[in-house]
């Protein structure tokens, strides 16, 4: 798919090619974004950062399973963004590399915290000056901030069939009762990940 590249210098933020990324400039932050990248694109990408070839294989998985990492010249961390879908919660990893003028950020599906994040920093690019650990901050707080809404549809689900349990249980409400538990199963599931990574 390809590599969106932004670069922030003197106070400005920059679309840049990959050639010029290769080039070396003076950029004071750069953001790598690689939405599904081929294994041809996570060796260059590799190549240039000098990352770990444990990290590029945990970014190409699709494996809930992979864990923080800290290298000599960056960080890998792994990250999950959720949505509830009808019968379960679905998560969407996000790979994070992190270093001292840089993020790269790998997934194989839209983040949508991605997006948000990165409009504020379009409205305000003075927010690139704090540097890249500043905008991982932003990042993980977005993530974990979208799981709130998750939590309430399901609270107000709980609240409903308590008041169906009490006021005519049926078969359907109990079938309803079980797929609720299994939503909730699934979304600890994630989040218990998450937390082991932030840990």
């Amino acid at each position: 798919m390809g590599f969106s590249i932004k670069a922030f210098k003197n106070g400005k933020i920059s679309s840049i090619d990959f050639a010029e990324l290769k080039r070396g400039s003076d950029y004071k932050f750069v953001w790598v974004d690689a939405l599904n990248p081929s294994v041809s694109e996570m060796n260059e990408l590799s190549e240039l950062f000098s990352f770990h070839e444990f990290s590029v294989e945990s970014a190409l998985s699709l494996s809930h399973h992979s864990r923080a990492e800290a290298f000599e010249n960056y960080v890998f961390l792994p990250a999950f963004e959720v949505s509830l879908m009808e019968e379960k919660f679905l998560s969407r990893n996000l790979s994070i590399f992190l270093g001292k003028h840089f993020i790269a950020t790998v997934h194989h599906h839209e983040i949508l915290a991605l997006k948000k994040v990165f409009s504020d920093y379009e409205k305000g690019p003075k927010l690139f000056e704090k540097g890249p650990s500043f905008f991982l901050y932003g990042l993980l707080d977005q993530i974990v901030d979208d799981y709130f809404p998750q939590l309430d549809f399901v609270s107000e689900k709980i609240d409903a069939l308590e008041t169906e349990v009490f006021h005519k249980a049926q078969k359907q409400t109990i079938a309803n009762l079980f797929k609720l538990k299994r939503k909730i199963i699934s979304f600890r599931k994630i989040v218990g990940t998450q937390r082991e990574v932030l840990n």
